[in-house]
């Protein structure tokens, strides 16, 4: 589908939409800055934790979603 085909679908939908909450949101992410310069800069340490999760991640340390979940559910109930 081309830039302008999609250009039109979102403004047929846009044209049929009631809802302000979702209108507002779309506004929202519409005047996003996508100005690719304003890139965020991660400090020394940042960047070695990062380092540091990418590597136990590759081992295979890890919480699934679910495990994250259950573990969750019985930290709350304590």
């Amino acid at each position: 589908m081309s830039t302008i085909e999609i250009k039109k679908n979102i403004v047929d939908k846009l044209e049929s939409v009631q809802d302000v909450i979702l209108l507002d949101e779309i506004y929202r992410i519409l005047t996003i800055d996508l100005n690719m310069d304003n890139k965020y800069v991660f400090s020394e340490q940042q960047l070695s934790v990062l380092n540091e999760r990418d590597v136990a991640i590759d081992k295979g340390h890890y919480f699934t979603d679910e495990e994250a979940d259950k573990d969750l559910e019985e930290w709350l109930k304590k």
